[in-house]
């Protein structure tokens, strides 16, 4: 979807707080300097020349000195897009570079621009302005303000925003991207062979091994985005209880009796468990949670998960969770199930009609 041009919208005659990237420029502490017109205060405190400061979003001719040079901006310019979503090469390198760098206000360019195209640019700028505005008295607030600066009230910045993006939540699971904090965890699940039986083999590694691997995965990240994501799953109570991973299938990948279609972006996953918590029904919630997270927030259209033949209990959870056989074969031993995003989508309505006939 091409964003209209005539649905631009300025809240003001000289200020525009939409961007080429997602972000938000209306809680930018330097526009809202502009805005307020306390530049000259703004630039003794961050010791900058008021000159240096002056601003009224990136999309005019007054952008600051931090944004002047921005590489994204640049780029879209000289492509005459008016947002990255509407650029062939989206998402780029640059922009999840972008989005997974140590800015937590950069966090959401990806969920931004996902709702400017599907939802258009004057609903996300109305949504935007209601939530950087303090929920109690209305006062406009910036990314990083923790506390309103007219009521004193408790403020949901972009530092606790980042930390909730990409969790999926269930009845009893909180399912979250996984952090260097994790890394116990995944080992306990990596070098235990009970639980590797049908996944290869027990790494037996050691935690500086484990240390080099989050190193990778995070460089991924950044190459890739959240269809490179490892999730930690949690109960409720914040127990941690298990693993699983999205991997990028890539064109070269093959098996017997299986090729996915071409010009789709496939993902694989699995799920494993620690031990205490087999039988008991987390791993197919957790499955139809991913499933769900897959085709609704990454560009994903299909999705792998490769069983062992001997494992009775995976395969049970994988056609719970909606996924179909294919005649495919891997590693030698694993069968090939597969769902498409449209798949996914008819399971949803018949489950939703499903529950009100039971209702009725």
């Amino acid at each position: 979807m091409r964003v209209n041009r005539r649905s631009r919208t300025k809240t003001r005659a000289c200020f525009r707080y939409d961007t080429y990237c997602g972000i938000y420029c209306a809680a930018c502490d330097t526009l809202i300097a502009n805005e307020k017109g306390t530049v000259a205060k703004l630039a003794r405190a961050w010791k900058r020349r008021p000159e240096e400061l002056v601003c009224h979003g990136c999309k005019t001719e007054s952008i600051a000195v931090f944004c002047i040079r921005c590489k994204m901006r640049q780029c879209v310019l000289k492509k005459n897009v008016e947002f990255c979503f509407e650029c062939k090469d989206f998402p780029c390198s640059m922009l999840l570079a972008f989005r997974y760098d140590h800015a937590p206000h950069h966090s959401t360019v990806l969920k931004n621009l996902k709702a400017i195209e599907q939802r258009g640019l004057k609903t996300w700028l109305k949504d935007q302005k209601a939530r950087w505005s303090c929920p109690r008295c209305g006062t406009k607030f910036s990314w990083y303000n923790r506390t309103c600066k007219e009521c004193g009230g408790e403020l949901f910045d972009c530092v606790k925003e980042e930390k909730e993006l990409d969790k999926i939540r269930t009845e009893r699971l909180v399912i979250s991207p996984v952090m260097k904090k994790d890394l116990k965890l995944l080992l306990r699940i990596w070098n235990d062979p009970e639980i590797m039986e049908y996944a290869g083999f027990a790494r037996d590694w050691e935690y500086r091994q484990a240390e080099e691997w989050h190193e990778r995965y995070q460089r991924r990240l950044k190459e890739h985005g959240n269809t490179e994501t490892q999730f930690v799953i949690r109960l409720k109570n914040g127990r941690s209880i298990g693993e699983s991973g999205l991997g990028r299938l890539e064109p070269s990948w093959s098996c017997t009796g299986y090729r996915a279609p071409k010009n789709l972006l496939a993902l694989m996953t699995d799920i494993k468990l620690l031990k205490r918590h087999w039988n008991k029904g987390y791993a197919t919630e957790a499955m139809k949670a991913l499933a769900g997270y897959v085709f609704a927030e990454t560009a994903a259209d299909l999705l792998l998960v490769p069983p062992h033949r001997d494992n009775p209990a995976a395969i049970r959870v994988y056609e719970e969770a909606g996924f179909k056989r294919t005649n495919g074969v891997c590693f030698r031993h694993h069968m090939v199930y597969e769902m498409t995003a449209e798949e996914f989508r008819r399971i949803g309505r018949r489950r939703k009609k499903c529950r009100g006939s039971n209702a009725g």
